[in-house]
């Protein structure tokens, strides 16, 4: 139930509220002119910078939240002392959608309608660009094991070497080879072989932290990018894969386990001579009796 401010609106007048003394809702004009601007973008976040904008003109909003199924969105700023007004955009087997409005007091009932307006328009182009989310994030997933994929890892490189470059950062790339996996095709067929490339990404999974990165490149092919992290940390991580990929029961039936180059960013690398150093690591890794990680000069 709406919890609605008292029956009078004290943004207009100090008199009891009266619904014909003010304009209580957004005209036909203003909700087209607003459709149209919301129905120009497809990008997420420059659709949430949009209604945002839209809703703290208006109504001096503080926060805009879009909750969904692959994560949450957030424009302003939330504290805990803001009054939330959340309006449910989907519900159904993919899970529910709600935008919430955060504001720093009561709204009127007037400002109420207002917001309902702002809101009607606001939610087809939302669940347009969230969809459209979707299909992009599945775009760079790979279809086996959900790492991200060569395009995924390509952007993600880019992006975090270009950073590492402006602001200082520490960024170093672990690359990863599976030891022993062509006989498990070989001799279990590509099924089993499907299954042994889960359970690897499992271990990458639970090994890394929230701000590093996992990949899969294709065959037994992995790699992880890694920020704000020294050598002592990276070794932790390789350590923390291999104590997984060791207590894992069908990797422990086949014998499978992984050889690893490392590489931290140096100044003068880019993307490019940064993953050539790690491949030429991890190279130095196989040659050396696999199962063993070995650092980039």
């Amino acid at each position: 139930m709406e919890n609605l401010a008292p029956f009078y609106d004290n943004t207009i007048t100090d008199r009891f509220f009266n619904i014909h003394a003010q304009q209580t809702h957004m005209s036909d004009k203003e909700k087209n002119q607003l459709l149209q601007v919301l129905t120009n973008s497809l990008d997420l976040q420059e659709l949430g910078e949009l209604v945002y904008t839209e809703v703290k003109a208006r109504l001096n909003a503080s926060f805009l939240n879009i909750v969904s199924p692959v994560g949450t969105f957030q424009f302003g700023e939330q504290d805990n002392q803001s009054v939330v007004r959340s309006f449910d955009l989907l519900s159904g087997r993919d899970g529910s959608i709600k935008i919430e409005y955060g504001f720093v007091r009561t709204l009127s009932l007037r400002e109420n309608q207002l917001l309902k307006d702002i809101n009607q328009c606001v939610k087809n182009p939302v669940r347009n660009a969230l969809q459209f989310y979707q299909i992009q994030k599945l775009a760079l997933k790979d279809g086996l094991t959900s790492l991200g994929n060569r395009r995924q890892f390509d952007e993600t490189l880019e992006k975090a070497t270009s950073k590492a470059h402006r602001d200082g950062d520490k960024v170093s790339l672990i690359m990863m080879d599976l030891d022993k996996f062509k006989q498990v095709n070989d001799q279990f067929g590509h099924h089993e072989g499907d299954k042994v490339l889960m359970s690897v990404a499992g271990a990458i999974n639970q090994s890394l932290r929230n701000s590093d990165y996992a990949f899969r490149f294709g065959g037994d092919e992995f790699c992880c990018i890694t920020t704000n992290t020294d050598e002592t940390a990276n070794n932790l991580i390789v350590e923390r894969i291999q104590e997984a990929v060791a207590n894992d029961s069908l990797l422990q039936k086949h014998g499978v386990s992984v050889s690893f180059g490392m590489a931290m960013l140096h100044a003068q690398d880019d993307e490019t001579t940064l993953f050539d150093r790690a491949d030429k690591a991890l190279y130095q890794a196989k040659k050396s009796g696999r199962n063993c990680a070995k650092w980039a000069a």
